[in-house]
């Protein structure tokens, strides 16, 4: 059994109540994986698996343009579905396990951070308080997605950097985030911000460029059918944040319905840029202002969700874990008022029969509120994330292989 095995063992018989409940929150999420299918997303997935037996990962791309993601992302689909059928188990179940497996992680992952930062009781209270976390445990267990596992990755990057003080694996874990979705890329800039050594900036760099690999390789076996793939994707027009801020235009003495739709359509066509610009700014920032690497990844992945052009219910997952490692209790107020709007939206897509399963089919107009209290939420955590790092952020941390003093 390996020490840090040993030390996990002891953290939790030294702190046994907040992890018999965070574990509980586990069992409600495996209980909701093998309850229900999904949303359409699920289906999307098995369609690509297949495809993939069928005909192979790169024709893939060039016969499925919705199929938009990186190819180990593919790769994953057609495991899932040879496990299955191996197993006897649904495309679903094989599918959604991974990101499942991957918020445990992440409730590890903040369980050491916490610890090494504040003390074991603090990590053991993080544990429990994500292992909990509505938003994404529906994005895991219930959507049918991957975003679950890009925010993983993201989060042990932040993991290497903070407790490990490892920036080249810090490094390779991002790159493994950008190798499942392309939204860290955001990330990279504000993360290199955060270094104050060009030698573990350069450990970092070396690391990230890692995820080139794959692309590599599909870019010669695909071609910019690739490319065009997976950066020119965009997702849906949806009433969400941004674009309900501008729907308020219309309301400006002069301006015509056919002016308000215009401003809606310029943000959904050309909003990447304004997040892009801020991502810049954000970076600049954060050099200048010292932030530390967790406030930087969860300010930048919190851009995202608050000025992106389009809409995924499943995007609220991308910011939760981070926001959980700045603070434990703005991640327990942004994970349950979006998972209360998330959990609505997939009732309203509901097809009413067991296992669980929902189709999209529009965002309900009467949940517009409540969608637009997490992006408020969001907003006010903003400006408390950009403070100066604290001490106890900034400070030396033990090594990694001696437990913290208490």
């Amino acid at each position: 059994m390996g020490r840090a095995t040993e030390h996990l063992i002891a953290h939790i018989k030294k702190h046994p109540i907040p992890f018999a409940i965070g574990g509980m929150g586990l069992i409600a999420s495996l209980i909701l994986l093998l309850c229900s299918t999904g949303t359409n997303d699920i289906r999307s997935w098995e369609s690509f698996a297949r495809q993939i037996q069928t005909d192979g990962l790169f024709a893939l791309y060039e016969k499925d343009k919705l199929f938009n993601h990186p190819p180990l992302m593919g790769i994953l689909s057609w495991l899932s579905l040879e496990v299955s059928s191996i197993l006897g188990l649904s495309f679903a179940i094989t599918f959604k396990l991974f990101p499942v497996l991957a918020n445990i992680g992440a409730a590890l992952a903040l369980r050491s951070i916490y610890e090494q930062r504040v003390d074991s009781r603090k990590g053991a209270h993080a544990f429990a308080l994500f292992s909990w976390a509505l938003c994404p445990m529906f994005v895991a267990a219930y959507h049918g997605n991957t975003d679950c596992i890009c925010v993983f990755f993201c989060l042990w990057s932040l993991y290497f950097l903070e407790v490990r003080k490892k920036p080249f694996l810090g490094g390779l874990m991002l790159a493994a985030a950008i190798n499942v979705k392309i939204v860290p890329l955001l990330v990279a800039l504000p993360m290199l911000a955060g270094f104050r050594s060009f030698k573990d900036a350069r450990g970092f760099i070396l690391g990230s460029m890692t995820a080139a690999i794959p692309f590599v390789i599909a870019l010669l076996g695909v071609g910019t059918t690739f490319v065009k793939n997976v950066f020119g994707y965009g997702s849906s027009l949806e009433p969400w944040g941004m674009q309900l801020v501008l729907v308020t235009f219309r309301s400006i003495p002069g301006m015509t319905t056919e002016s308000g739709l215009a401003i809606n359509n310029w943000y959904f066509e050309n909003g990447k840029y304004v997040l892009i610009a801020a991502v810049v700014l954000l970076a600049a920032y954060g050099f200048w202002r010292k932030l530390s690497h967790a406030r930087l990844l969860a300010a930048s992945l919190s851009l995202f969700l608050l000025l992106t052009p389009g809409f995924g219910v499943q995007y609220t997952a991308y910011p939760a874990p981070l926001i959980f490692a700045v603070s434990l209790a703005w991640g327990t107020r942004f994970s349950m008022v979006a998972g209360l709007y998330i959990g609505l939206v997939y009732a309203s897509w509901s097809h009413g029969v067991f296992p669980l399963e929902s189709s999209y089919k529009g965002y309900p107009p009467n949940l517009a509120f409540l969608g637009f209290a997490v992006w408020l939420v969001l907003l006010s955590f903003l400006p408390s994330c950009l403070r100066r790092t604290t001490g106890r952020e900034s400070a030396q941390l033990p090594p990694a292989d001696e437990p913290p003093k208490e």
